[in-house]
C-alpha cells in the first residue's frame, strides 16, 4: 500500500485541436499528449507550457517538463525528472513534434521524437526514439494510434518497435477522461527494468481545466514506481498535478 501521495503544480499545453482541448497536456517527457504517449496536436505558435507531477512511488519522483510552440504545428521542449532514489539517478531529455497540415478533415498526423539521458539506480536507459501518430476525433471521443521506433544506447545497445494508442472522452469542454496503452518489448524492457516486464505500459486518468490555460490532472500509471524493486515496476501508482500554459503576443 503506497503511503506517499503528493500534490503538484505544473503548466499545461493548449492544443490546436479544439475537440481534444480538455485532454491536451504535457506528457511525462514533454510533448503534447497523455502520460507516456503523444497525440497529433501541438501547442499554438508562441505558447509556452510548464508541467510537473508528483508520483506516489516508494521514493520521491517528480517529473517536470516544458514545451514551446515554435510555429504552426511545431513544438519543442524537454523534461527533467527529480528522482530521490538511492544510487546515481538522473533523467532528462529533449523532444520535438511536427503536426502536418490537415489533408483530411479532422484527421491529425504528426511525426516526432525524443532524446534522453536516463540513469535510475544501476540501470542505464540512455536512448532515443522517433514516432508517427494519427488522431481522429469522432464526436466526444478522440482516438489516437501510433508506432514508435526506440533505441537504447550507452551500456545497452538494443532497438525495437512499439505500438501505442489512446482514447479520450470529452465529458465537458473543460473535463475529459482518458486511457492509453503502449506495447511491451522483450528487447528493451528487460534492459530498462531488469526483469521480464511483460505488461504493456498503461495510464488511466482525467484532466480538468478550471481556468483558461490551467489544467488539473490525476491518474494511475504503471512503470512509474522507479524507486521500488523490479517486482514493483508493473504495479500501478497514483499521480496528481496541475499544468499551465500562456501565449506571447505576436
Amino acid at each position: 500500500m503506497k503511503k506517499l501521495l503528493l500534490l503538484g503544480i505544473t503548466a499545461a499545453a493548449l492544443t490546436a485541436a479544439g475537440t481534444a482541448q480538455a485532454a491536451a497536456g504535457l506528457g511525462l517527457r514533454g510533448e503534447t499528449g497523455l502520460a507516456k504517449t503523444p497525440i497529433a496536436a501541438a501547442l499554438p505558435p508562441l505558447t509556452l507550457a510548464f508541467a510537473a507531477d508528483f508520483v506516489a512511488s516508494d521514493d520521491v519522483f517528480i517529473p517536470m517538463r516544458a514545451e514551446f510552440g515554435v510555429i504552426e504545428g511545431l513544438e519543442m521542449g524537454g523534461h527533467y525528472w527529480y528522482l530521490d532514489i538511492p544510487g546515481d539517478s538522473e533523467a532528462w531529455g529533449v523532444n520535438a513534434k511536427y503536426v502536418f497540415p490537415p489533408l483530411v478533415q479532422n484527421l491529425g498526423l504528426a511525426v516526432g521524437g525524443h532524446y534522453r539521458e536516463q540513469n535510475i539506480g544501476d540501470i542505464n536507459n540512455n536512448g532515443h526514439d522517433v514516432y508517427f501518430v494519427a488522431t481522429y476525433p469522432v464526436g466526444f471521443f478522440v482516438p489516437t494510434f501510433g508506432v514508435m521506433y526506440e533505441s537504447l544506447t550507452g551500456d545497452n545497445d538494443e532497438s525495437d518497435v512499439r505500438f501505442f494508442g489512446s482514447i479520450v472522452f470529452n465529458v465537458l469542454p473543460t473535463f475529459a477522461l482518458g486511457a492509453e496503452i503502449m506495447s511491451a518489448s522483450d528487447k528493451l524492457d528487460d534492459l530498462m527494468y531488469g526483469e521480464d516486464a511483460d505488461d504493456p505500459a498503461m495510464w488511466f486518468g482525467a484532466r480538468f481545466m478550471p481556468l483558461g490555460g490551467l489544467t488539473v490532472q490525476a491518474g494511475l500509471l504503471n512503470y512509474a514506481d522507479l524507486g521500488g524493486g523490479p517486482e514493483d515496476f508493473e504495479q500501478f501508482v497514483f499521480h496528481i498535478g496541475m499544468q499551465y500554459a500562456f501565449g506571447f503576443e505576436q
